[in-house]
């Protein structure tokens, strides 16, 4: 009976305390608030730690873009708990403005409602203010989450084999405004992710990321791209490090590591009612050399296509082969451009790159600028040390990849499997015993005079002499070229309520032969471009919008990927002519708007 009692004289009190804490809330300044959080990926709840937030007053913007309620967002007027109804790829800044209530007590008092059996505070008043003002539980914690299988196989052609997978994911929090994740997998399973979904799931990678409210660190296998340029955007995976700072509006990159592949592009013509396969590598290859997942984009007629069975397009990474779905029908008018990357098997390449952007009077001006290089490693090719023949042709060859060619022949003495040179018919025959020579092959489809011929008994290729022409390989090494890149781009630009200017210099060295000093008058290169003109101006009650663009690119300069978008030459009819010279392009537009002229 007296805890009765006792809750019944508190309720009059607590509803005083709301009344009060309501008439402090009417009585300070109607203001707006605002908080900021940087979102990681996948992050759609956000609890922002505000309560009694007045409904009605929130606004919330995503990377200064407006978010509409209801329809891109829920938010908890209580709580202070927003739920996003969007992908959030990570990084993004969501900002929220509001006003609240400035009640002295939290927005939850009991957990459950009280009951003449066991009352939710036995012991008073004391003990209720004691719980309502005790210390909030640390929210700083690390997830771990782990899974490990192992798997066996066994044939009658072969023996006992062991396939194991290790799969390690860790997120959290580690202070205020210090978050990590990191994703360890190690599969031995010899396959590589399938094409045939949206997202993949990656094999055999480290990728750590630690974000902090003006920092992120990336570190192991990473995606490094960079959109600042008009003619030099690029896109790496990496193994290595990269650092991003933002602060005051300003933001510095830098980073560097092992790149996994190099850039590709491939044209291809659609046939009437095949959907595929189309080869985006020589199907007849024995050189292990694949397309890294996801580093591809493709494009049907101009328009970029989504893969996933569901979707598009789904492609086999191994066979370097991509077919289109039911959904996207090809023609023999379909112009397919593919552009991706591709692994690397004659030397390791780095690349390192560094940015900086700024604005100044407001955002007004802006001024971007950065640089990137990217090269093979000559002194450690991956398919062994260059003998002094092989350095000589590399030497010799200048910039011409087919003059960079080894003999391909070598004179054993062992005796065992290989081939024997036949005088009568001047060519080389296979033999499993007995050999002379060890040869090497490579491929010119249609015009060579060997062909494949199986398999020897260690599981190598061998060849077979079929004729001059009618084969598809030669006797020979061909030698990759080590190559190295270089750039450098400055941009800045100027705006006003209707005025706005732009220009930006882009400055490149490409060799590509650096085991040869031939062939280096033509290494540099630079391209410009320049906007401006007239947006939004009031005239004789209309409105006016002119534009002017000139861009000029020098036929030496190169990009880290292409120097103009996909498709480009290809309206302007000249896909496949090479640049002589410099290419200049000017453009001009106007737009005069009137309304009520009929």
């Amino acid at each position: 009976m007296k805890r009765n009692l006792l809750l019944m004289l508190m309720l009059p009190a607590l509803c005083l305390s709301a009344l009060a804490g309501n008439s402090l809330a009417e009585t300070r300044p109607r203001l707006y608030s605002a908080k900021s959080v940087r979102l990681s990926e996948g992050q759609n709840r956000v609890e922002t730690g505000i309560s009694f937030i007045r409904p009605g007053t929130d606004s919330l913007t995503l990377d200064g873009n407006p978010l509409i309620r209801g329809e891109d967002y829920r938010i908890n007027s209580l709580r202070g708990v927003i739920i996003l109804n969007r992908r959030v790829e990570g990084g993004e800044l969501l900002k929220l403005r509001y006003r609240r209530y400035y009640f002295n007590f939290p927005p939850v008092m009991v957990a459950r409602f009280p009951s003449s059996e066991k009352a939710p505070f036995p012991r008073g008043v004391t003990d209720t203010l004691r719980k309502l003002t005790a210390e909030k539980k640390n929210p700083y914690r690390l997830n771990i989450s782990a899974s490990k299988s192992v798997g066996f196989s066994v044939g009658s052609a072969r023996g006992l084999g062991i396939d194991q997978s290790l799969r390690v994911t860790l997120s959290g929090k580690l202070a205020e405004d210090l978050e990590v994740k990191a994703f360890l997998s190690d599969d031995n399973l010899p396959v590589q992710p399938e094409g045939n979904t949206e997202e993949l799931k990656r094999l055999d990678r480290i990728s750590i990321n630690i974000r902090s409210r003006h920092t992120e660190v990336n570190l192991a296998d990473f995606n490094s791209s960079l959109q600042w340029s008009s003619f030099s955007s690029f896109q790496r995976e990496l193994r290595g490090g990269e650092l991003t700072v933002t602060a005051g509006g300003q933001k510095f990159m830098a980073g560097g590591g092992v790149s996994k592949g190099r850039f590709e592009t491939v044209n291809i013509t659609g046939r009437e009612g095949v959907q595929g396969p189309y080869q985006l590598l020589s199907a007849t290859r024995f050189n292990g050399v694949i397309v890294i997942p996801g580093s591809e984009t493709v494009y049907l007629d101009g328009e970029v296509m989504k893969r996933g069975r569901e979707n598009d397009y789904t492609i086999d990474y191994s066979r370097g082969s991509v077919t289109f779905t039911e959904r996207v029908p090809v023609t023999d008018d379909s112009e397919i451009v593919i552009e991706f990357q591709k692994g690397e098997r004659d030397y390791e390449r780095n690349a390192f790159m560094g940015g900086w952007s700024a604005p100044f009077h407001d955002g007004k001006i802006n001024i971007r600028t950065f640089f990137f290089t990217e090269s093979d490693d000559r002194d450690s090719p991956l398919t062994g040390d260059y003998t002094e023949e092989e350095r000589a042709a590399l030497a010799a060859a200048g910039d011409n990849p087919d003059s960079a060619f080894a003999s391909g022949i070598e004179k054993i003495d062992d005796g065992g499997s290989g081939y024997l040179y036949s005088e009568a018919d001047s060519y080389f025959v296979y033999v499993e015993s007995g050999a002379e020579y060890e040869l090497d092959f490579y491929e010119v489809p249609g015009a060579g005079g060997y062909d494949t011929d199986g398999f020897t008994t260690a599981g190598d290729l061998k060849y077979k002499y079929v004729g001059e022409g009618n084969g598809d390989y030669r006797i020979g090494n061909p030698l990759a070229l080590p190559e190295r890149k270089d750039l450098a781009a400055v941009s800045a630009d100027a705006s006003t309520e209707h005025l706005f200017i732009s220009a930006e210099g882009d400055f490149s060295r490409y060799d590509r032969n650096t085991m040869s000093e031939l062939d280096d008058g033509d290494n540099n290169g630079a391209a410009y471009n320049m906007e401006g003109g007239i947006r939004g101006l009031s005239f004789l009650e209309s409105t006016l919008d002119l534009k002017g663009s000139y861009s000029s690119v020098e036929s030496g300069f190169t990009s880290p990927d292409q120097v103009r978008r996909a498709y480009f030459y290809r309206n302007w009819n000249l896909e496949g002519v090479d640049l002589e010279g410099r290419e200049n392009i000017s453009d001009f537009t106007l737009n005069w708007k009137r309304e009520g002229l009929w």
